[in-house]
């Protein structure tokens, strides 16, 4: 049998982890409970690569403006993607795995097995699940599309539901979906245990998934398949035609597919899991004696309480009970745990400058990212990470000065059209209005302190003359 690949959809916004979530930085790349890893990195290792492991490296489907992130933390872990495919815009999950799928079959491998995975969940035993996947592939030329279900824990209305036409733990045909159900429909589920939570994965084939594209959704995979032969590939980073792309519906696969189809295999899965799709979420799953406190921060007299602190300075909670405290660099969030659910209504409701900008320190651009590491009126500190062969636009800026040291690596830089190469330890001047540009021309990442000075710092203060991205403002 052939090796696994996986699919790992990474282009989520997770709203409901708000302030360390966001549109700029979705929580699939965030470190959301304090551990080493973020939980793309965890899935990525989750479904890696070796020569026991059964799976191929993975195939990254996310969007065109999350790219560094997938790039910089595979290099972080050590690993590598047989592709990674930037969609130009959000189309959720039916065009994003039909890509994938269409990939593989362009490359010869339409009748290799495919493992479709979300890139923000957690499992208590890999070793399990991992077994449970390579045994379903050996079936993948018997069934067109394989689904799996979590045994419930408890009743809960999060999640939605798989019914099996039978109710032993052996793979069998579904025999309905249930939408997410209110509470009182959950715990009818779960007392009747005859139901598995639908966790979003899914095996199959290349070659059979597109004949039912075909059959269900021919439009959408006519525009699909015109995205991925007009696209363009570098380095194995593939940016899909943008004007067909945006012809694809915006649907999920299992509205446009799985719903529609009567023969989908379902396999039970009896392990712990969670989507960590919101901060009480967060707490059921890694809380310790009731409480979920980071290494920045204190508890006394909590209960059911949890404390995130993407800062260095201390956070301290003293009598709380059932609360979420998490705070970033731009703000600190103090919420009832039961809101959680509720957040991303309640975030629509705040100001889009200030809730995208909340996040955690690290801020994703397309050349790399850059850290805030202080901030006044008149002053901002940064740390800028530029990432191996990438540059920053051609720029200047009517409000400010800033001062470049060169931390790590060697820096090109070009002002006013003279030219100079820095490297580390020395630094440079760049007045308001001069024209600017960073190079990294290395294989490593090029890191520089950046200090502002001004009496307006903010980002629109950024005029792009010439951009690698597709960034400059159309007149």
């Amino acid at each position: 049998m052939s090796n696994i690949t996986p699919i790992i959809l990474a282009g989520g916004s997770g709203k409901r982890l708000w302030p360390a979530s966001s549109e700029s930085c979705p929580k699939q790349f965030c470190n959301l409970h304090d551990a080493d890893l973020t939980l793309f990195q965890e899935t990525v290792l989750r479904y890696s690569s070796d020569d026991k492991s059964g799976y191929n490296p993975p195939i990254i489907v996310t969007n065109l403006k999350y790219t560094n992130f997938v790039k910089e933390q595979l290099r972080e872990i050590g690993k590598s993607a047989e592709c990674i495919i930037c969609e130009p815009e959000p189309k959720n999950t039916a065009a994003s795995i039909l890509a994938g799928a269409e990939y593989m079959s362009n490359n010869g491998k339409g009748h290799e097995p495919v493992l479709v995975v979300p890139s923000d969940q957690y499992f208590e035993d890999d070793a399990y699940i991992n077994r449970v996947f390579q045994e379903s592939a050996k079936y993948c030329s018997e069934h067109t599309i394989t689904i799996f279900g979590v045994k419930p824990t408890k009743a809960s209305s999060s999640y939605g539901y798989i019914v099996p036409r039978n109710h032993d733990d052996k793979p069998c045909l579904v025999e309905k979906f249930i939408e997410k159900p209110n509470q009182e429909k959950a715990i009818e589920l779960f007392a009747a245990k005859k139901s598995l939570w639908n966790c979003g994965i899914f095996l199959f084939t290349p070659s059979k998934i597109k004949d039912r594209y075909t059959k269900l959704s021919s439009e959408l995979a006519k525009s699909v398949c015109a995205s991925m032969d007009k696209a363009n590939m570098h380095n194995h980073v593939i940016h899909l035609d943008p004007s067909s792309w945006s012809a694809c519906n915006k649907v999920s696969i299992d509205y446009e597919i799985i719903e529609r189809s009567d023969d989908i295999f379902v396999i039970p899965l009896e392990t712990n899991w969670s989507d960590l799709g919101t901060w009480d979420s967060i707490w059921s799953t890694f809380n310790n004696n009731g409480n979920l406190v980071d290494n920045n921060s204190n508890s006394y007299e909590c209960e059911g309480s949890l404390l995130r602190n993407y800062l260095t300075t201390n956070l301290v909670g003293i009598g709380l009970k059932d609360t979420v405290v998490v705070q970033t660099d731009k703000l600190t969030l103090v919420m009832d745990k039961s809101l959680s659910p509720k957040l991303d209504k309640i975030v629509s409701n705040i100001p889009h400058h200030i809730s995208d900008d909340s996040v955690g320190q690290r801020h994703f651009r397309p050349w790399g990212f850059f850290e805030n590491l202080q901030e006044s009126k008149s002053h901002k500190v940064k740390s800028l990470h530029i990432s191996p062969h990438s540059r920053i636009s051609l720029q200047y800026h009517n409000e400010r000065t800033e001062h470049w040291i060169i931390v790590k690596g060697q820096a090109n830089i070009e002002i006013d059209g003279e030219k100079f190469v820095l490297s580390e330890g020395h630094s440079i001047d760049i007045p308001k209005k001069s024209v600017h540009r960073i190079e990294n021309s290395q294989d490593d990442y090029l890191e520089i302190i950046e200090v502002q000075k001004g009496e307006y710092l903010e980002e629109d203060d950024i005029i792009r003359i010439e951009d690698d991205y597709d960034r400059v403002e159309k007149k």
